[in-house]
């Protein structure tokens, strides 16, 4: 099997010829930008040095996958807050947010910002690389929200005005789906990760994960199974809220080294498939080759698809990820 049919093929939780090794979350470190010729901070705003660093870890060290863009302040940008661009190893922040969801969405949305970028970018990977399943992440909306109000302001918002949250969640559905929309059209990409670290239980309660953010969630799943395979992404320990995410539509849940793995395959059952959970600040980062295998042999018998628990560290070596590659391929 090709990496593409792989991927696509454990997601589905078909039958395949070992598990895939791959990433659906940040994919940018230092040693591939310069091997690459594709750095930070210029790579988050170029469209072919984007492509470039997207795929530099397959071709690198044969991860596979090719997946952009590096940060979740894509739509943040076109939205009013203001975007701290980062360096070498930094990834872009957002440094101010306006406070307030605006009265509507820009009418050219997806002539702002970096949201160009991406789709040409996303073009060219789909033009490049046929046999690599290509990766898309756009930001989850209970984080785009609190981009918008400010995470401090949400957080009351939860608390005072839930309808404040539903209506700053209900407006950011539907930029995800004017962007998803154009992602598909010049692809499409075979995946499409939604990141939400904000959704995280360890942020948002998971009361209001249930009521107010899973149907948020739900109506992006929806749009993006109308072409690609989806995948939900969120931040740590997310035991009390794994069920409500295998029943938000998404084909796959990417899970941080916080979850134990056994526990989640139990919640989940076979409803979706697990992708993680190796640490990506810890084991990942600093290593050494035998811990990655370790944890790899730990995982293998509840796992999907292994991959980083969550973006790579911008300083991760490559020969830390080469060996998380090879530690799937001879188990």
């Amino acid at each position: 099997m090709n990496s593409r049919d792989r991927v696509i093929g454990a997601i589905k939780l078909e039958k395949v010829d070992r598990k895939p090794v791959t990433s659906v979350t940040q994919v940018g470190v230092v040693e591939a930008m310069e091997k690459v010729d594709a750095y930070w901070p210029e790579a988050h705003s170029n469209p072919e040095k984007m492509a470039r660093l997207g795929a530099s870890l397959y071709k690198l060290v044969g991860l596979e996958a090719v997946r952009i863009p590096f940060c979740l302040t894509v739509e943040a940008e076109v939205l009013g807050c203001k975007i701290k661009m980062g360096g070498l190893d930094t990834q872009p922040s957002v440094s101010e947010s306006p406070k307030k969801i605006p009265d509507e969405i820009p009418a050219n949305l997806l002539e702002l910002g970096r949201i160009p970028v991406v789709i040409n970018a996303t073009k060219m990977l789909c033009n490049s690389y046929p046999e690599v399943p290509k990766v898309v992440g756009i930001t989850g909306p209970m984080t785009l929200a609190g981009h918008i109000l400010g995470v401090e302001n949400l957080l009351k918002y939860i608390i005072k005005s839930p309808d404040t949250v539903k209506k700053a969640l209900d407006f950011c559905v539907e930029v995800s789906k004017r962007y998803i929309d154009a992602i598909i059209e010049v692809g499409p990409p075979d995946i499409i990760c939604v990141p939400d670290p904000t959704a995280s239980p360890e942020i948002t309660p998971p009361p209001t994960f249930n009521s107010l953010v899973a149907p948020a969630l739900r109506e992006i799943s929806k749009m993006i199974n109308k072409e690609c395979i989806s995948v939900l992404h969120i931040c740590g320990r997310v035991q009390k809220i794994l069920g409500t995410m295998a029943d938000t539509g998404f084909h796959g849940l990417s899970i941080e080294e916080k979850v134990d793995v056994k526990e989640a395959r139990g919640i989940v059952k076979s409803k979706v498939a697990l992708i993680g959970n190796i640490s990506a600040p810890n084991t990942l980062l600093r290593g050494p080759p035998e811990k990655i295998t370790e944890e790899v042999r730990a995982i293998l018998d509840y796992i999907d698809l292994v991959a980083p628990g969550c973006g790579l560290a911008p300083r991760t070596p490559l020969s830390n990820i080469k060996a998380l590659v090879d530690s799937v391929k001879i188990n």
